[in-house]
């Protein structure tokens, strides 16, 4: 039996050996490849094959070449865009026909032809070449008829040869769809010599120019070892054979890509690659913005003396429109009133003009003499070898700055045209580092700032900013000066310790300076590491209190602020102290109406007058209201009245204001045009008065006056939840535990409203903007307004007039004005949506807003692709999914289905309990914001209707 077995292997193995031999790398016209035997070419040496083949990711048959090992690489395809149908029962073969290589089924339907032109000639052949070219020849001649090399798909091959007409485009989605993808490799056609990848018809990536000595402002983007293979050779470099098994690829996802074969692993493996992260694609910033591929919170800022060309865009994360100007540089070479700023390791675009220049000042008159000069470059440029000469070059910008890129190895300096004022506000300013302004009064030089502020360096040659602590140095990475706080990168385990209560003082930090953390600190891995291997970094944010006045020796050092005069204080320093009749406003860094205004017998002769409500007030209180009411008029006298803006509310603006004892807080004025003012400031009077509760926002007094009406309340640093989840920096600092803490604040928030406080109050505006955050992070319910008091046990109401933001409102309120708890419910779904995503419930999510988006992913059970990606390394999992659950019950259209607060917390908090799965949400297409009408007056096409509607289009703030 053994030796039947042996006869039969033997057999076997000898017929496999006659097929392996009997393998062709020719095709003529009295043999064909058929798809329905398997048939294929094999190149002579046995390292390309030709057939047909089907990706696993579509229902297709596609003819192609690819590598005779594994995995299989396809590197050309020919019906890329006219697959053949998988379910087709028509036979498909490769054949000559008519002179020209064809796939056709056995209608003759053609899915592919080299179109060379008809010939009835039986000489033409098709060979498959080690070099993986496809290659049809007329054999009487041994004349090249069509070769592949010159129809490329995605993928460059030692051989091929770049020209104008030549381009590589990228499979469609992924690289699992040979057909043609949104991203091509070639030759710029402006007639540069470099190369360019397009997104469509968008510069997505482009190459430095040629290096040389002509030019030496290049970044080398392009390896002379790939400019050597896409040359064909055509230059010294090394042997040919170097690149056997090396292959250039357009990837779908935009990235040119060199791949080399390794045998010790039997794999591919990727040895270059462009562009080199976002900051690598061709102008991410826009122009005259900078991408820092090293700072983790946002790769973007705008050069310093200018700021965002569309803030709203900006602060959202969208680059395009890049930066502005903040003012108008003269051309006057003997003006003090343009400076260039100096910055080091840039990249940028290319120059407009070349200039001699014997050094650099030379270089910088050249460009102050041009009116059109907004940059200049200057560098030395050594000689080839044997030469004694040293070139030097000045290059010239005249147009906008496009493609700035800082912290780039191998970058140039780059000086920029600036306007004085805009980098340096007052004299005591210390100079830019690099990219970064560093604002009043903060200070990294002995003699600029603050001394009280000397705890910054600047590093010179890299332009980076670093904060001095008792425990070393961090980076800072972004500087935040209307809100006075800054960022810094830590990576020391006590600097980052989560155990410790946020917002407290921790050992690295001199608590003697005015500075304290304001939030938790948020690790993240780097991506980009400053050090070998991989490193475990954190972010925090640290606030910087409000200066005294500015110390000086003689008057001329108070020109910068104004109604101020150099005189000694009762401490024995020289300050510029503030004239009669003003105050000095550290948070505005000037001298600010009235001084004089705050005397006791000033604020009498206003003659304020109390709101008599239900509640008694303390004359504490009535004090307050009257400090407030001129806090509001101190702020609009001042140069800087818009300084301290901290938003606007639904019925007017709201202000930081500090009582005389120091004590900050926010300052609301109800606006005097409101017909609806006088009813909601009363009832948020009366409302808030009565509750007390740590996720309520506390209010500390009130006034009135004719038709102005203030109410003051505690100061929350940082400002409102909106301001945090929808910008593109700032969302960085919410790491998941921060945000869960957020979303079971503002549940026991509401279950106060609704269940444990003396009213059972409904609040009928509940969103994003209306959640506020302390120093800790904590989140507090604001703007009682539009609430209402719901009698005896009862849980709902009606309404004649509906009010409330777009996206907020429960579908039975904004229809049928029915309010009750639920609509709360509803409110607090779309706000735990909203956190978790990142997103507006506004913004379009293909044809829907997020509440159907949400829907959509949880019946596909990818409920966690709405995850704010930055949540990826701090995200559990587990809590995120029993979050969406949650929400999404509380969207649900019927009312009833929606459960409690008091359920919501119970689930929110419990690690066992199953939770119900939900029903479909209300409103989850988009609406057309623009009919919603802002008013509250009746429509009269709708004359059947009893409800009013107001309702406010939400924004951030």
């Amino acid at each position: 039996m053994a030796s039947h077995i042996g006869v039969f292997l033997f057999v076997f193995l000898l017929y496999l050996s006659y097929f392996k031999c009997d393998s062709r790398d020719v095709l003529t016209p009295d043999n064909l490849l058929s798809l329905s035997n398997g048939e294929t070419l094999v190149s002579a040496g046995g390292i390309f094959e030709l057939g047909f083949f089907s990706p696993a990711s579509t229902n297709n048959y596609y003819v192609g070449i690819w590598y005779e090992v594994s995995p299989e690489t396809v590197v050309w395809v020919a019906n890329r865009d006219k697959p053949i149908p998988f379910s087709s029962t028509e036979l498909f073969v490769i054949a000559i026909d008519d002179g020209n290589l064809n796939v056709l089924d056995s209608t003759r339907n053609s899915y592919f032809s080299t179109q060379v032109g008809t010939s009835a000639s039986s000489s033409h052949k098709a060979k498959l070449l080690d070099s993986g070219n496809l290659v049809l020849i007329d054999d009487s001649s041994e004349k090249p008829l069509w070769q592949s090399f010159d129809k490329p798909t995605d993928t460059f091959l030692p051989g091929m040869r770049m020209d104008d007409e030549f381009k590589l485009t990228a499979w469609n989605i992924t690289q699992k769809d040979p057909s043609t993808g949104n991203y091509t490799f070639g030759l710029n056609q402006a007639g540069k010599s470099e190369y360019t990848i397009l997104q469509k018809t968008v510069i997505h990536w482009k190459s430095s120019a040629r290096a040389g000595y002509s030019n030496p402002l290049s970044f080398n983007e392009l390896p002379s070892s790939v400019a050597y293979m896409l040359s064909n050779f055509s230059k010294e470099f090394s042997p040919v054979s170097y690149f056997n098994y090396t292959r250039l690829l357009m990837n779908s996802s935009g990235e040119i890509q060199l791949y080399r074969w390794d045998d010790k692993s039997r794999g591919w493996f990727m040895s270059w690659s462009e562009p080199q992260g976002p900051c690598g694609v061709y102008d991410t910033c826009g122009k005259f913005g900078i991408c820092d591929r090293e700072n983790i919170l946002s790769m973007c800022k705008c050069l310093p003396g200018f700021s965002p060309t569309s803030p709203d865009d900006w602060m959202a994360g969208n680059f395009i429109d890049g930066c502005s100007r903040k003012s108008v540089t003269t051309c006057n070479k003997k003006s003090k009133s343009d400076t260039f700023l100096i910055m080091s390791s840039m990249k940028f675009e290319e120059p407009d003009l070349y200039s001699k220049a014997k050094n650099e000042d030379d270089c910088r008159n050249e460009c102050v003499g041009n009116c059109q000069c907004v940059a200049y470059s200057y560098e030395d440029h050594e000689a080839p070898r044997g030469s004694s000469n040293v070139s030097a070059r000045c290059s010239i910008w005249t147009n906008e700055l496009h493609n700035l890129q800082v912290n780039y190895r191998g970058g140039f300096n780059l000086s920029v045209r600036v306007a004085m004022s805009d980098i340096e506000v007052t004299r005591r300013n210390c100079r830019p580092c690099g990219p970064n302004v560093i604002p009043y009064p903060l200070s990294s030089e002995p003699h600029c700032g603050d001394s009280s502020y000397y705890s910054f360096a600047c590093n010179d040659s890299t332009g980076e900013v670093s904060f001095q602590t008792l425990n070393g140095s961090y980076p800072v990475i972004d500087i935040d000066i209307d809100n006075r706080r800054f960022v810094i990168q830590v990576h020391e385990e006590n600097s980052c310790d989560n155990t410790k209560k946020p917002g407290t003082q921790v050992a690295w930090l001199n608590q003697s300076l005015p500075f304290h953390p304001i939030n938790r600190c948020y690790n993240t891995e780097k991506l980009q590491n400053r050090t070998s291997g991989q490193a475990r970094y954190g972010i925090r944010m640290i606030m910087w209190e409000p200066p005294l006045e500015p110390t000086c020796i003689a008057s001329a050092d108070c020109e910068d602020w104004p109604n101020s005069s150099c005189n000694m204080t009762g401490q024995g320093k020289r300050r510029c102290l503030c004239n009669q009749y003003y105050k000095w406003d550290g948070s505005v860094l000037n001298c600010t109406t009235a001084s004089g205004a705050w005397s006791e017998k000033k604020a009498a002769s206003l003659n304020l007058k109390a709101l008599i409500i239900s509640i008694s007030l303390t004359a504490g209180i009535v004090t307050m209201c009257s400090i407030g009411y001129f806090i509001y008029h101190r702020k609009k006298l001042a140069t800087r009245k818009d300084a301290n803006r901290l938003g606007q509310g639904g019925f007017g603006p709201v202000y930081k204001g500090i009582f005389p004892q120091g004590q900050e807080m926010a300052v609301k004025r109800l606006s005097s045009h409101s017909s609806q003012g006088a009813e909601e400031f009363k009832n948020e009077v009366m409302l808030i008065a009565k509750l007390q509760h740590r996720n309520l926002v506390r209010l500390l007094g009130y006034c009135i006056e004719a038709n102005e009406k203030i109410l003051l309340y505690e100061y929350m640093p940082n400002k409102s939840l909106d301001t945090f989840i929808f910008d593109h920096t700032l969302r960085q600092l919410l790491d998941w535990k921060t945000r869960f803490d957020i979303i079971l604040g503002i549940a026991r928030g509401i279950l106060y409203l609704h269940h444990d406080s003396r009213l059972r109050i409904i609040h009928r505006d509940l969103k994003t903007s209306n959640i506020l955050l302390d120093e800790e992070m904590n989140a507090k319910i604001s703007d009682f307004g539009l609430a209402r008091i719901v009698e005896g046990k009862s849980i709902e109401a009606n309404t004649e007039k509906v009010a409330g933001t777009y996206g907020y409102l429960s579908p039975e309120y904004a229809l049928e004005g029915l309010f009750s708890i639920k609509s709360d419910v509803f409110a607090f779904g779309v706000v735990v949506l909203e956190i978790i995503s990142g997103k507006r419930n506004l913004e379009l999510f293909e044809a829907t807003n997020l509440l159907g988006h949400a829907w959509k992913l949880w019946m596909e059970n990818k409920a966690l692709d709405l995850m704010d990606p930055i949540l990826e390394d701090t995200c559990i999992e587990k809590e995120a999914l029993k979050c969406i659950n949650v929400a999404l019950l509380c969207v649900q259209e019927d009312s009833g289905g929606r459960p409690t607060m008091s359920n919501v917390i119970i689930m929110l908090g419990s690690e066992t309990i199953t939770l119900p799965r939900p029903n479909q949400p209300a409103f989850v297409t988009r609406r057309n914001t623009a009919s919603m009408s802002s008013s509250s007056s009746r429509n009269p096409a709708h004359s059947s209707s009893i409800n009013e509607l107001t309702i406010t289009v939400g924004q951030g703030r």
